[in-house]
Formats: structure tokens, C-alpha cells, sequence
């Protein structure tokens, strides 16, 4: 700012008449801008807002991204712009973020919530309504009857943390450790277990849903190496063979521990905490006005959060 004659000048250049004009008038238009300190605060507030977007991104694009986590994010950041200053803003982006929660298949991400048995319904509120929640057998009409049945019975017990999983509440910090709070391995303690069979599997069925399109985009690289310049002339049959082959031998390496793990990213340190967000009832409120079809090609992955970007509320504040 010390030099502004020189910025300008170096924004000119040799150039003449009119161009020199132009590029005048451009180079004095932006050295305003940022003279201007409202300029810097505006930047600092957009930072702010685009900060737990990006937190929320980089869970979300991990090609292990369960729903549970989706869910969470999704709730932080709506609170992040429910308590914005800006009452536009707020009101904007809480009715964007409704609108897609509407029209996401709420039960599957309300489930893989109440079937994490790190977080449970430790998180809802005296609004929240699970009575639409059920499944469907496709098995004959005396065994989906019995089926139904076990896995009601069991599904209480684990609601109510008895029978077979009141050790696992009454020691629930020491599974954290041992299992890093990761759901899939606790649900592997009840593996064998007849009488919780049916739970069990549908738990691992629904927490191992990946909800974006990383493994997709694994695939299509994989398959761009194996069909390349040189094999030009493999068809869809020979590269859908070899795709599952390579899938096949990656699994059993991994679960052999034969091939190495990769390792986490740590760029972003205190995501952690934006998985713990509570979620208030408002976040299922004033949706009945939105417009569904309003919703396809506005907001892509932009809406969830992740912590240290924002002001958690204690956690002992409920949510639905």
C-alpha cells in the first residue's frame, strides 16, 4: 500500500491508449477493495462459513463415510448457520439444508445412528418419532414371522442396554479405546450369537453403506490402468472379470493383514469434535413448505460439518 503507484504501473505495463485505461482503472478498483478494512472482516466471515464445509467434505469423501458420520455433520453445520449473525444467511442456508434432509432417505441415516452403539439414542430428543422404522424378510411368510419377531426382541434389548448388551454399556469407554469407537468391530462382538443373529447383521449391513461415490471413482481408475494404450481391445466381459479378481485378492490381503494399511490424513486435527455435535429438534422442523424439485443442482456435498471450525454446544444438550 506503501507503493501503489508502482502496483499500478506494473499492472500497465507497456500497454497503450486504451488498454492502458482500462487497466488503470482495473488496478486502482482492487487496490480500493483492499484498502477498505471491511473488505478483511467480510473475508474473515466468509472463511468462517466455508471453513466447516471443507471440514465436512474431507469426512464425507472418505471411502469408509458411514451415514451415522453423514447424519452428524449435516446437524453441525445447521447449527453452525442457525446461530449465524446474519439473519439472510441463517435463514438461506438452514432452508437449503432442510431441504435436502428432507429429501434424503431419512430412516437409513436415523438407523446407522441408533445402531452405533457408541452414540445409540444418547442424541435424540422427546420429539423424535421411530415408529416408521421397520424391516421387511423376503423369506416365507412363517419364517419372515419369526425373523421379525427375534429381531424385535433383540432390537429392544439393545435400545434398553440389557440382556446381552448391558456389559457392553457398563464398560462401553473401554470398547472405545479397543475399537477406536469404530461400530462395525463392536458389532463384531455379538457375531456367533444366535439369539442376536438378526440384528447383528442387519447393524453390519446398514454401517458398511458407504454414501458417496469413492469406491466408484476406485473403480474407474483401476479400470483405466487395466485398459490402457496397450490393451485396447479388452470388452466389458474380460474387464469386469479382472476387476472382481483384483477386488477379490485386495480383500483377502487386507484382511490377512499381508498388504500395508494407509494411513489417515491428519490435516484436518479437530474434526472430531464436529461428529459430537448435538442436534437440536429444529433440525426436523418448518420442512413442509419446501420444494423437492427446487432441490435437484443447487447444493452438492456443501452441507455437514466437522468440529474446531465452530462453537459446540455441551454435549449433554439433546437433539433429534
Amino acid at each position: 500500500m506503501q507503493n501503489c503507484t508502482g502496483l499500478v504501473q506494473a499492472q500497465v505495463g507497456a500497454a497503450k491508449s486504451s488498454e492502458a485505461r482500462h487497466l488503470t482503472k482495473d488496478a486502482n478498483s482492487h487496490i480500493k477493495i483492499i484498502q477498505d478494512h471491511t473488505f478483511w472482516a467480510g473475508l474473515e466471515q466468509v472463511i468462517g462459513n466455508i471453513e466447516p464445509i471443507c471440514y465436512a467434505t474431507n469426512i464425507n469423501q472418505t471411502d469408509a463415510c458411514r451415514p451415522d458420520s453423514v447424519l452428524r455433520t449435516l446437524a453441525g453445520i445447521y447449527l453452525h448457520f442457525l446461530d449465524h449473525p446474519e439473519v439472510k444467511v441463517s435463514v438461506k442456508m438452514t432452508q437449503r439444508i432442510e431441504k435436502h434432509w428432507k429429501v434424503a432417505y431419512q430412516p437409513l441415516f436415523l438407523l446407522c445412528q441408533i445402531l452405533n452403539p457408541f452414540k445409540g439414542l444418547s442424541r435424540f430428543g422427546d420429539k423424535a418419532d421411530l415408529s416408521r422404522l421397520n424391516t421387511t424378510f423376503k423369506d416365507s411368510p412363517e419364517l419372515r414371522a419369526e425373523k421379525e419377531k427375534a429381531l424385535r426382541k433383540a432390537f429392544m434389548k439393545y435400545l434398553s442396554s440389557s440382556g446381552d448388551f448391558a456389559d457392553f454399556k457398563e464398560n462401553q469407554s473401554d470398547w472405545e479405546e479397543t475399537f477406536a469407537k469404530c461400530p462395525l468391530e463392536a458389532w463384531g462382538l455379538f457375531v456367533g450369537n444366535p439369539k442376536l443373529a438378526e440384528l447383528t447383521n442387519f447393524a453390519q449391513l446398514l454401517l458398511r453403506i458407504v454414501v458417496n461415490q469413492a469406491g466408484c471413482e476406485q473403480l474407474f481408475y483401476d479400470l483405466k490402468n487395466k485398459q490402457s494404450d496397450k490393451c485396447t481391445r479388452l470388452r466389458l466381459e474380460k474387464l469386469e472379470k479382472m476387476a472382481k479378481v483384483g477386488g477379490s485378492i485386495k480383500s483377502e490381503h487386507q484382511e490377512s493383514g499381508k498388504s500395508k494399511q494407509r494411513v489417515k490424513r491428519t490435516n484436518h486435527q479437530s474434526t472430531s469434535t464436529l461428529l459430537d455435535v448435538p442436534t437440536y429438534s429444529d433440525l426436523l422442523d418448518n420442512q413442509d413448505n419446501e420444494d423437492e424439485a427446487e432441490h435437484d443442482g443447487e447444493m452438492d456435498e456443501d452441507e455437514r460439518l466437522n468440529d474446531g471450525a465452530i462453537e459446540i454446544p455441551s454435549d449433554n444438550e439433546q437433539w433429534v
